[in-house]
């Protein structure tokens, strides 16, 4: 979302509580195109959550090794990457691969074509291919091309100090949208 604060305008995601309170925003850090408008972040944060800690980076923030390090470096559990539109599966999946195999982390990766979960050792754990279109018209809405899903994937909160094997322990549940 486009954030506004003061002379200064952010891409922002912002992390929501159960009850509907605001516990966290990030500003995206690798901008691109979008350095025209928008100011780039300068955090990788990280938002305590009853699950754990949750990181949020967003779309092209994936392909920057540092910036998704600096998530794992401020304690993050796991973290979620919202994207718009970059690529496509055959190119998004090496890179949140990678990013899951440098950090030891769980990525889960919401794409207009694509589900994507990743585990600490940048293996595959949920892929679901939405189709490959990035908007449908109004007319479109409701019918087969609309792919409007809702998704649900338990994720260990706990890995083996050598990321190979679970640590029988609680989950984390995460839903999408």
């Amino acid at each position: 979302m486009l954030e506004a604060d003061g002379d200064d305008r952010y891409n922002t995601a912002v992390s929501i509580s159960p009850a509907g309170e605001l516990i966290g925003k990030y500003h995206k850090q690798q901008l691109d195109h979008e350095s025209v408008l928008n100011t780039p972040g300068t955090e990788s944060s990280v938002v305590p959550t009853s699950f754990g800690k949750l990181g949020v980076m967003i779309c092209a923030d994936r392909r920057i090794p540092e910036i998704v390090k600096g998530f794992s470096d401020r304690g993050a559990d796991f973290l979620i990457c919202p994207s718009g539109g970059m690529f496509g599966p055959k190119s998004n999946d090496p890179i949140v691969q990678a990013r899951s195999r440098e950090t030891h982390k769980y990525i889960v990766f919401v794409h207009p074509a694509e589900f994507l979960v990743t585990a600490p050792d940048g293996t595959i754990v949920e892929r679901t291919l939405l189709g490959d279109k990035l908007l449908v018209s109004p007319d479109q809405i409701g019918t087969d091309l609309d792919s409007k899903r809702v998704f649900y994937i338990d994720l260990p909160q706990a890995y083996s100090p050598d990321y190979r094997e679970l640590v029988p322990g609680p989950f984390f549940r995460l839903e999408y949208p």
